[in-house]
């Protein structure tokens, strides 16, 4: 799957760049495992604690609180703060079974500007 995305991006003059919560920088570092990475890799902005959400990113800390960091909103606020293409990964924990939920998006932002 990584090499089908290098391929893409390349092929196509695109760029990546991820903004990661419960993941903490796995996806970006799984991204440039493979060599020519540089030549669509921009960039990852890691933002595991809410107030490096809300410094880094933008986002209203009251909204985080009200709405958790792991909602859709916030999830869509993280992704209208990075550029091109991007994949934005969150998580959250059903308290009432260990079961942990992973959403993620893959995301043309110009197409929502």
């Amino acid at each position: 799957m990584i090499s089908d995305i290098h391929k893409f991006l390349i092929d196509n003059k695109k760029t990546i760049s991820t903004c990661e919560s419960i993941t903490a920088g796995a996806i970006s570092s799984r991204l440039i495992t493979e060599s020519g990475s540089s030549r669509f890799f921009k960039g990852s902005i890691v933002v595991y604690n809410d107030d490096v959400k809300s410094k880094i990113l933008g986002i209203d800390i009251n909204k985080i609180r009200k709405l958790s960091a792991v909602s859709k909103e916030i999830s869509h606020e993280m992704a209208l703060s990075a550029k091109k293409f991007l994949i934005q990964i969150t998580a959250f924990q059903l308290l009432e079974m260990p079961v942990l939920i992973i959403m993620m998006k893959f995301h043309k932002l110009d197409k929502f500007m």
